[in-house]
C-alpha cells in the first residue's frame, strides 16, 4: 500500500461539499493501493454542525488519527472598508503580508513537528495557501505532488476581466512545481495555457454507498422544485421563479399544486426573487434555513423536481450539487443550459433536461406538472452504467492513477 498526503483547507467534520469531495476520495482510494493522511486547515470548534466521528469513518474510510490539523492564524478585519477591500485581494492572491501568506508559512512550520510519510501529495484548491503548503513539503519529504482546482480563476465573473487575468498568473506561480494538474470541470483547454504539467479531469461526484437506484413516488398534492445548499455571485434563480409565476397567472398550473423550495444560504439575487413583491400569482415560494446533509438528502429524495443553477458566463460549469441530485434519483431541471458542462451529463445519464431561458423553463415545468398531475410521477430514462461513472470510486480510481503516474517507483 503506498501513501498519499492530502492537503486540504476543507474536511469532514465541516459540513460542506468542499470537505465531501477529499473524503469520499479518501474513502475509496484504498481499493486503488493508497492509504491517506490528511493534512487540514479545519478546525473542529468552529464548525457548524459538524459530523460525528462516525461519520467520518463512514464517509472518509479514515479515523481522527488520520487526520493533521493545523492552525489558521488570521488577524482582525479592519474597520476601514478600504483597508478592508485591499486585504481582500490581498489574501486571495496570497500576496506577502497576507494572512493566506502567513498560513502556508506557519502550517509548514507545524508541520515540522509532525511524523509525515508520503510517496505523493494532492492539494486541492481554494485557497492557494495550500499549494505553497503542498509545494513545500514536496521539497522537504522530496516526493511529487499534484495541484487540484475546484475553482480555475475564469469561474470567478463576479470579478472584473483584469482581475482575473492577475488571479490567473498568481495561480499558474503557485504550480509551476506541480508534477500533474486535476481539476473537477472540463477545462483543461483552459488550464493549459498557463500550466505545464499534465491535466486530468476528476470531477465531482456521488458516494456510490448514497445512491437512490429506486426513487419513490413523491407524496402529496403539490408540484415541489427543490433546491438544497448556497446561492451565490451570478447564480439566479429569479427565472425559475417567474417562470412558475406566469404559468399559475396564465392558469396552466394552479396556485395550490406548484411551490419552488430553497433551503441554505442565498445571495442578493436569490433573496430578491423570493419576496412576495417579486410574484403577482400568489405561488409559493419558501426561503428555508440552511439544513444538515442527511435532512438535505432526505429533501432531495421527497421532492418532485430538483433545481440546479449554473453560473451565467462561466465556462465548463459542473455545480456539485448536480452529483448530489444524480444519487438522489428525482429529475433534475438545470439552468442556465451550458453544452460544456451539465447538458451532456444530463444527456447522458437521463436525470433531467436543461433549459436556456424562462421560455424554455416554462415549457419543462408544464410538461412535467402535467405528467406528475397524470401518473403521480415524472417517469426518466436514468440510464445506471452512465450514473456510476460520476460515483467516488470511479473518481478515486482516475485518482489512483494520476499519484501511481507521478510517484517514485523506488520510494
Amino acid at each position: 500500500m503506498r501513501k498519499v498526503l492530502f492537503v486540504t483547507p476543507a474536511f469532514l467534520p465541516e459540513n460542506h461539499i468542499s470537505a465531501r469531495r477529499p473524503a469520499g476520495l479518501a474513502k475509496y482510494l484504498r481499493e486503488f493501493g493508497w492509504d491517506v493522511t490528511v493534512l487540514t486547515q479545519c478546525e473542529p470548534a468552529h464548525l457548524r454542525d459538524p459530523v460525528s466521528a462516525e461519520e467520518l469513518h463512514r464517509e472518509a474510510g479514515l479515523d481522527e488519527s488520520h487526520v493533521l490539523r493545523i492552525v489558521r492564524g488570521v488577524r482582525p478585519l479592519s474597520a476601514n472598508p478600504v483597508l478592508k477591500a485591499m486585504r481582500g485581494v490581498a489574501e486571495y492572491w496570497v500576496l506577502p503580508g497576507s494572512d493566506n501568506s502567513r498560513t502556508a508559512k506557519l502550517g509548514l512550520e507545524q508541520t515540522r513537528s509532525l511524523a509525515l510519510d508520503a510517496d505523493a501529495i494532492w492539494a486541492t484548491s481554494p485557497g492557494y495557501s495550500v499549494f505553497l503548503i503542498a509545494s513545500g513539503l514536496a521539497r522537504r519529504l522530496g516526493v511529487p505532488w499534484v495541484a487540484d482546482f475546484r475553482d480555475i480563476a475564469e469561474k470567478y465573473v463576479v470579478y472584473p476581466r483584469w482581475v482575473r487575468r492577475v488571479m490567473a498568473w498568481r495561480e499558474a506561480q503557485f504550480c509551476r512545481t506541480a508534477a500533474h494538474i486535476t481539476t473537477i470541470e472540463p477545462n483543461a483547454h483552459i488550464l493549459s495555457r498557463r500550466h505545464r504539467a499534465p491535466i486530468t479531469f476528476i470531477s465531482n461526484g456521488f458516494d456510490p454507498a448514497q445512491l437512490c437506484e429506486a426513487p419513490r413516488r413523491p407524496e402529496g398534492g403539490v408540484f415541489r422544485i427543490v433546491y438544497t445548499g448556497t446561492i451565490q455571485g451570478k447564480q439566479d434563480p429569479g427565472p425559475i421563479v417567474e417562470a412558475v409565476d406566469e404559468l399559475v397567472r396564465e392558469g396552466a398550473i394552479p396556485a395550490g399544486e406548484i411551490a419552488v423550495e430553497f433551503y441554505g444560504c442565498l445571495g442578493r439575487r436569490a433573496r430578491r426573487a423570493c419576496r412576495p413583491e417579486a410574484r403577482r400569482s400568489g405561488a409559493l415560494v419558501r426561503q428555508l434555513p440552511w439544513v444538515p446533509n442527511a435532512e438535505a438528502m432526505r429533501l432531495q429524495r421527497e421532492a418532485t423536481v430538483l433545481l440546479s443553477l449554473g453560473i451565467p458566463g462561466a465556462p465548463c460549469v459542473l455545480p456539485g450539487k448536480l452529483f448530489e441530485y444524480m444519487a438522489a434519483g428525482r429529475p433534475v431541471l438545470a439552468y442556465p443550459s451550458d453544452p460544456q458542462g451539465m447538458d451532456p451529463i444530463l444527456r447522458a445519464t437521463g436525470i433531467g433536461r436543461a433549459c436556456a431561458s424562462r421560455a424554455e423553463l416554462k415549457a419543462a415545468l408544464l410538461q412535467w406538472h402535467r405528467e406528475w398531475k397524470g401518473t403521480g410521477d415524472i417517469l426518466m430514462d436514468r440510464r445506471p452504467a452512465e450514473i456510476q461513472k460520476w460515483s467516488r470510486r470511479e473518481q478515486a480510481g482516475a485518482l489512483g492513477a494520476v499519484l501511481k503516474q507521478v510517484a517514485l517507483p523506488n520510494r
